[in-house]
């Protein structure tokens, strides 16, 4: 019987109704109400409905029928009309994860601070326990001005509710201070919530906030954010939410009015309006607002400062004019103290108590501060974390001495500004936002007025908005926190882009004539504000000025005029393509990576500089291995070949030519390298290291061999060795035997990593069925089984003292787990595509995992590195706590943060297609943009592309289609030409109008798996392969969007290749499992099935007449296929290289293919010989294709991973003309540049920058 499903019954509120009602209900409370909030009761009251209904109304989630609706309306004095209502919405939900009740509280301080120095608030407590404890409340707003305690209250109520006999199972501490995202805060409370169960990438926010309530529900939690007042908006009335921090109400309405068993308690100097709106005395939801400590207690605070020798009257006095406020009394007793000696009566006379809340105080105080004073204040607000004397000296410009900087820092802690700790200095939040707010008006001020003379300009000129020398976290902080509201105030003042544009022309004027020499961060500045307001930086000059802390990793600069220009700390992408393989030497300083496009580079793991680069294959490099004694490298790659590096200089040692690699891994005496092959029997080889010589092939697998490790030590006398499979088999070798001792099948999908602990008793695997399994070496047993990722799982490492297991997976997470209990610590969020590899490093920028042993416990600390094939590479600090008796990670301690990222530029060409019937094609690859390609007569202006012969045709670029943060897998023109379609490596599928470059669709595939091929069928429906856990081909019509068919395949399906037959009836497909398949268009079933003997098939295509179809798969030769019977008509031999890409002249006469080994070759179809060989790519051949075009001669299309597109006479087989998309860098002018090594000016080059001095301009 088939589940029925749920409909959405009834209507709620559009946005238009929910404006209309909320300016209604203020107007009757201006007229009626003396401007008093009406509560939900006299709203109730009024429209004649219940409150949970007159709830559900204004909550405009659940539907209820018109007639209520109409009702409200009424009562407002309102005539409903149809864009008053909608349906409502409907989100699918995750799947329900049972949590069992933890058998011990799970508490999460977060940032909370030390309150074991706390005066009073007995009465406050004594309240708010109560309120928790006896009254159920659902939702708590702790108020009060800064500096009164809000913090140290929430911490103290938080360790009181420990102690009481109904206690929670949840606590979780949480500061708002940097304003984090509604979505960041939500994910990382539920995976305490969760135990790290739940994988929320890719959710909406109410999906979120279900889960969130799903667990309140379900547990007893008691959650305190701290710091509301950050997501609140300044500059307007109070409690209104900053510009995208609304949903943050709906997270308040729907803890304080659905019921659940938790408590939910908000600190803040704002009352929130939500709150505002629920709030009542005999309500879930109320609020308290603090006043300042008593008299006694503030004696108390007094006593500890060392102000207890005046008179009580006086003291009473000074408490009274500054309402007891802690942090008041702190800062003005220390003053006090300090200027006075301690005479609060001479402090009293000296008519400076004038004090209208804590702002005031720290305008007096700051008003008192020396220069230096104030540069320091500003900076400790800028770096937003602890803060070292040479970090401060370094930020300081014009230079101070090291004398002076200590002196104000000396200085401002008697003060009471600064808080030190192991000679780092930071502020006190309330501080913090002072300074913070203070720069932002002053900068605002300046570059709004242009007044940016040698005297006014030096906050624009002195001060860094955001910083590129700090960790990641910490910069995006200040990117949302200073940077950003300078520009949304820009934004708002100067409407248009045009008026941006002028404004910041004018304010680069003034920082050229204004400029502090060698040391402003005017120009770095101008740069961050360009970047968020949108502004293309396309022919900007900034020569000859300082840039000194701009962040142009993914910014294009285009024609971008440096010359002459000083550069400090400025952070530029590097050449790096989709990164395949990884490896970290044995000391774990050094990290290799392998790419897509045949490329090997080592980097320092601990800083991530590029030590070396080199074009070490023809493509993927999926093996990387170091020797044990960490001085060499070896690569392997698919396209064929092992490669020997010294780590030390990237000099090539000696070169195998043995087979198409998968993995490798050496022995622990490293005598021996073993090898996964791509052949017909799927073997792997044993070599000897010194004689390259072949001592074993062991055979036993049915599909590629992925993963290799070998046990660090003997097992029982026995040398033993693991492999893994694409079989979803795992093998336990005897080495010296060479016999198979364990065959494990416990998996379910492709095993792609395999990693012994460091014990060497047991071993970790990971699998495409999304788990990971930990195994015992002697006996076969399966251990553990880690579940929580969502899609494949790519790679498995333990950490060097194997309490942590790390696992990269694609859906674009790393997760932390305990070895011991097997539970998931951490989710690692950020990447923006699939994480392929991640590996433990020895430290970060020159420090070293530690452990520290405090009273029974320790601390430790852990490197890692995560690797996306989104070209980035992720550095992170992990730091957890251990827990004795027995030995385990305690969950709540562990932190995580992203301390810096490398972002990859290369331009790579994975994809190309041309058009059916006009001179254009596209391409697309590792970009985020996808260009269409027009070639043009000579009579026209078709720059910047010069052709290579004299009468080639020249061309331009068309259009540039982009899909932010994801690349292009798969593209395709619609057979009438005016649509052209794309696939992503993030699970879209867009339709683009070709002539305007309009996205018409993006067409819902209701998950977020890669696409893998698309192809317009003869008809015009649109084909898409997905692959994956749910694998399938799916036809759309491209009209309404509608996907009327789906064939699903077998798990893990991965197709490659898709061509229809010329008529349309059939079409036939290939992938990664070594068959062609013929598919009836009509039915969707498989008809036949053929092998192709070559493992991996890559690409087909149908020769025009339908009779015929070629095929690339794993081997070099290229196929031709009867259509018809199936039977393989002709082997076309000549290349060296596998993948590419094949197609037929539009005559048929000709076939061309493309391979990995650089070339194309021209067939004659009719008798196999080659007619051409075509050589000039300098990478892998991706994909090639013959352009339609009447006159002679016929042109041939090649795309490369190196980036570029050529055009080749397929008559004479010259190179007519090379198109490259411009890089990330094209034409940008870095003559005379400074502040740069030999090898950054060297990567700026080869992502397009230019050098007029030199002879190294490379033409696009």
């Amino acid at each position: 019987m088939t589940p029925k499903k749920n409909r959405r019954r009834g209507v709620v509120l559009s946005s238009i109704g929910q404006s209309k009602i909320e300016q209604a209900r203020r107007q009757l409370e201006k007229t009626e109400n003396a401007g008093d909030r009406l509560t939900i009761e006299e709203l109730s009251e009024r429209s004649r409905l219940s409150i949970a209904t007159m709830t559900k109304v204004l909550a405009a989630r659940i539907g209820v029928d018109k007639q209520t609706l109409d009702l409200v309306f009424v009562a407002f004095g309102l005539q409903m009309e149809r864009a008053d209502y909608q349906q409502p919405e409907h989100h699918e939900e995750p799947a329900e994860i049972q949590i069992d009740s933890p058998t011990t509280q799970i508490i999460d301080w977060g940032e909370a601070i030390d309150v074991s120095m706390f005066y009073g608030r007995d009465s406050e407590i004594t309240t708010l326990t109560t309120w928790i404890q006896q009254d159920n409340c659902r939702l708590i707003a702790l108020l009060g001005m800064g500096g009164i305690g809000k913090t140290a209250l929430s911490v103290k109520i938080a360790q009181q509710l420990l102690q009481t006999e109904r206690s929670f199972e949840f606590i979780i501490w949480r500061s708002l201070r940097n304003a984090p995202p509604l979505e960041s805060l939500l994910i990382d409370i539920i995976q305490v919530l969760s135990c790290q169960q739940e994988n929320l990438v890719s959710l909406p926010i109410s999906a979120l906030l279900n889960r969130l309530l799903h667990y309140l529900r379900s547990h007893r939690c008691l959650l305190v954010l701290d710091n509301g007042e950050t997501i609140l908006q300044s500059g307007e009335f109070a409690g209104i939410y900053r510009q995208d921090y609304e949903a943050y109400g709906e997270l308040f309405r729907q803890a304080g009015e659905i019921s659940h068993q938790s408590c939910l308690v908000l600190t803040s100097r704002e009352k929130p309006e939500t709150i505002a709106n629920l709030e009542g005395i005999t309500l879930p939801v109320r609020a308290i607002a603090l006043t300042g400590l008593s008299p006694n207690d503030s004696d108390r605070l007094f006593a500890a400062i060392g102000l207890s020798s005046s008179s009580a009257i006086d003291r009473h006095k000074l408490i009274e004019v500054y309402g007891g406020n802690p942090l008041a009394l702190k800062i003005v007793a220390t003053s006090i103290r300090e200027i006075f000696d301690g005479n609060v009566d001479g402090f009293l006379h000296a008519e400076t108590t004038v004090f209208n809340g804590i702002r005031r105080l720290l305008d007096q105080q700051y008003q008192r501060l020396m220069p230096i004073e104030r540069q320091v204040m500003t900076w400790l607000a800028i770096d937003r974390d602890w803060a070292t004397l040479a970090q401060l000296q370094a930020d300081i410009v014009p230079a101070v001495s090291t004398q002076g900087l200590m002196e104000a820092l000396e200085s401002l802690s008697r003060r009471s500004l600064i808080e030190q700790k192991n000679a780092r200095f930071t502020q006190q939040p309330v501080v913090m936002e002072y300074m913070t707010e203070h720069l932002i008006n002053q900068i605002c001020a300046e570059i709004t007025n242009c007044q940016l003379s040698t005297v006014n300009c030096q906050l624009f000129n002195t001060y860094a908005l955001s910083k590129t020398t700090v960790k990641e976290y910490i910069r995006e902080s200040q990117i949302r926190l200073i940077l950003q509201p300078i520009a949304r105030y820009l934004r708002e003042r100067f409407r248009s882009i045009e008026q941006l544009e002028r404004q910041m022309g004018q304010i680069l004027d003034l920082v050229r004539r204004s400029e502090i020499a060698g040391s402003s961060y005017g120009a770095g500045n101008a740069i961050g504000l360009m970047q968020d307001l949108h502004i293309d930086l396309t022919g900007y000059t900034f020569a000859n000025l300082t840039i000194r802390q701009a962040c142009l990793q993914k910014t294009p600069l285009h024609q971008v005029n440096l010359a002459r220009a000083h550069l400090m700390d400025c952070r530029f992408a590097e050449p790096m393509n989709e990164p395949h393989s990884s490896a970290i030497d044995t000391t774990g300083e050094l990290l290799a990576m392998g790419g897509q496009d045949g490329t090997v580079q080592m980097r320092q793991a601990s800083t991530g500089q590029l030590l070396f680069s080199v074009r070490a294959h023809t493509t993927f490099v999926l093996a990387l291995t170091f020797s044990p004694d960490s001085k060499t490298l070896v690569s392997g790659c698919i396209g064929g070949g092992i490669k020997f590096w010294d780590v030390h200089t990237g000099n090539c040692q000696q070169t195998w030519d043995k087979g198409r690699i998968w993995t490798l891994d050496f022995s622990p005496d490293g005598r021996l390298l073993v090898a996964g092959l791509s052949d017909r029997d799927n073997s792997i080889c044993i070599w000897d290291v010194q004689t390259a010589e072949c001592l074993k092939i062991l055979i036993g697998h049915s599909a590629p061999v992925c993963g290799i490790a070998f046990a660090p030590y003997p097992i029982d006398n026995r040398q033993l060795m693991v492999t893994t499979g694409q079989d979803s088999v795992v093998k336990i070798w005897d080495v010296e035997s060479g016999g198979c001792v364990r065959t494990l099948t416990e998996h379910t999908g492709q095993i792609w990593s395999v990693c012994f602990h460091p014990d060497g008793d047991r071993f970790a695997t990971c699998s495409f069925d999304r788990s990971i399994k930990i195994w015992d070496v002697t006996t076969g047993a399966c251990l553990q089984t880690l579940l929580g990722h969502t899609k494949e799982v790519s790679r498995v490492r333990f950490s060097p003292d194997g309490h942590l297991l790390v696992s990269a997976c694609t859906d674009r997470t790393a997760r932390l787990w305990d070895t011991v209990t097997g539970k998931c610590l951490k989710v690692l969020q950020g990447h923006q595509e699939p994480v392929w590899a991640v590996e433990f490093t020895a430290g970060y920028l020159g420090s070293t995992a530690r452990n520290e042993h405090q009273s029974g416990s320790s601390i430790a600390e852990r490197f890692l590195v995560s690797i996306g094939l989104d070209r980035t590479v992720r550095f992170w600090e992990i730091v957890y706590q251990y827990r004795s008796n027995p030995l385990s990670i305690d969950p709540a301690s562990i932190s995580s943060h992203c301390l810096k990222t490398i972002q990859g530029g290369g331009e790579g060409i994975r994809v190309m297609a041309i058009h059916p019937d006009r001179q254009l094609f596209a391409s697309g690859g590792m970009s985020e943009s996808i260009h269409v390609w027009e070639l043009c007569d000579r009579s026209e202006p078709c720059q910047p592309h010069e052709p290579i012969g004299t009468s080639a045709p020249t061309g331009k670029c068309l259009q540039k289609l982009t899909v932010h943060n994801s690349s292009s897998w798969t593209i395709a023109f619609h057979p009438q030409g005016k649509l052209l379609a794309s696939g992503h490596l993030n699970g879209e599928l867009r339709i683009w109008e070709v002539e305007s470059g309009k996205c018409l669709h993006n067409l819902p595939t209701n998950h977020s798996y890669m696409i893998q091929f698309c192809r317009f069928s003869p008809q015009g429906d649109l084909v898409g392969c997905i692959g994956s856990t749910e694998s399938s081909i799916r036809f759309w019509n491209i009209q309404t969007g509608e996907c009327w068919r789906t064939i699903w395949l077998e798990a893990e399906s991965y197709i490659f290749g898709l061509d229809f037959h010329p008529q349309g009836h059939y079409f036939v497909t290939a992938g990664h499992d070594d068959r062609v398949r013929w598919w009836d268009m009509q039915s969707g079933e498989c008809f036949r099935s053929q092998a192709a003997n070559e493992g991996h098939v890559w690409a087909i295509n149908f020769h025009p007449h339908g009779h015929l179809f070629a095929s690339v798969g794993g081997s070099p030769d290229v196929k031709i296929w009867d259509a018809e019977s199936g039977e393989c008509v002709r082997l076309l031999s000549g290349h060296t290289g596998n993948l590419g890409g094949v197609a037929f002249s539009p005559d048929g006469l000709i076939l061309a293919s493309g391979r990995s080994d650089r070339t194309i070759r021209l067939w004659d179809v009719a008798t196999g010989e080659c007619l051409h060989v075509l050589a000039g790519h300098t990478s892998g051949v991706t994909s090639v294709g013959f352009i339609s075009i009447d006159s002679s001669p016929q042109i041939l299309a090649s795309a490369s991973f190196d980036g570029t597109i050529r055009l080749w006479d397929v008559q004479t087989g010259e190179c007519l003309n090379m198109f490259r998309p411009d890089r990330l860098y094209e034409g940008m002018d870095i003559t005379g540049i400074t502040g740069l090594t030999q090898g950054s000016i060297a990567t700026l080059k080869s992502l397009g920058a230019i050098d007029l001095l030199s002879n190294e301009i490379v033409r696009s």
